[in-house]
């Protein structure tokens, strides 16, 4: 793994917080939504959504894809915002993963395998 590189367009930037590969390129990205208000989970979704939606063709021609590590709040109140925020980041139109905080040993376990498997073959 190593640190995110910027990718980004005349219209937006993204800055992965890691990235890994296994034949694409995997661009992590944490997305807290332990925000205080509905507004600002939302917000958070729809800001970022918006801006790989401007930077697929990038994100495309790196043969990259970007997983979403997602935190979610710890207040039962803001539960259905981030629903709606993980619809959201479904909806961007970009090769994706949403990992919660239920699956994210899965992915860590399977990326594990990945990398072992691509450093042997190397």
């Amino acid at each position: 793994m190593k640190k995110g590189e910027l990718i980004k367009n005349e219209r937006a930037t993204f800055e992965p917080d890691l990235v890994w590969e296994n034949g694409s390129t995997n661009l992590i990205k944490e997305v807290n939504f332990n925000d205080t208000s509905e507004d600002k989970i939302r917000d958070k979704a729809l800001l970022l959504s918006n801006k790989l939606n401007y930077l697929s063709d990038e994100i495309r021609a790196k043969n990259s894809r970007v997983d979403f590590f997602v935190t979610r709040p710890l207040k039962e109140s803001l539960i259905s915002s981030y629903e709606v925020a993980l619809d959201i980041l479904n909806d961007a139109r970009v090769p994706k993963t949403i990992v919660t905080e239920n699956e994210l040993k899965n992915y860590s376990i399977n990326a594990v395998i990945e990398i072992k498997s691509h450093l042997l073959n190397s």
